[in-house]
């Protein structure tokens, strides 16, 4: 008979493999799950490349328009989010969501997944901005439902 809802399942038997929570994925299936979920975003015309990167800043996932240098992109990403929240630390705001960068002519959204890595989306135009934070942020829910359970797995 099941315990309680909540209950700690029963340590498994000396020797006996471990299971991974149902939602886990294994670090080979990562990539391609996340370019699955990236594709969503994709389909709206504002936006034009995502890049999914990891807590190291090592690219996981990339759609849509080849970027210049996806590696070097990855690790930046990751840095100003880095900074960006040390920052939001110091001033006393709580954690950071994501960071909007405006250029001429395009617009840059980092959205931090939590302490799993970083969302670089490529927006055309500031106009289209509210409809990518909310493929975003459904991207985001997706996310971390395939996160492992430890950070350092996430990799």
């Amino acid at each position: 008979v099941p315990g309680p809802v909540g209950a700690a399942e029963p340590a498994p038997a000396a020797g006996a493999p471990r299971r991974s929570p149902p939602h886990a994925l294994a670090a080979a299936d990562r990539p391609a799950a996340l370019a699955k979920l990236l594709e969503p975003l994709l389909e709206n015309a504002a936006i034009d490349a995502a890049l999914v990167a990891d807590a190291r800043g090592a690219v996981l996932a990339g759609a849509g328009r080849r970027l210049a240098d996806n590696a070097t992109l990855a690790v930046f990403s990751r840095t100003l989010a880095s900074v960006a929240g040390a920052l939001g630390t110091l001033v006393g705001v709580g954690e950071l969501g994501s960071v909007h960068l405006e250029y001429e002519g395009q617009n840059l959204l980092i959205t931090r997944l939590a302490d799993r890595g970083t969302l670089l989306v490529c927006i055309k135009d500031a106009s289209s901005l509210g409809v990518a934070r909310y493929l975003v942020r459904k991207f985001t829910e997706g996310e971390a439902a395939l996160a492992p359970t430890s950070p350092a797995l996430a990799s």
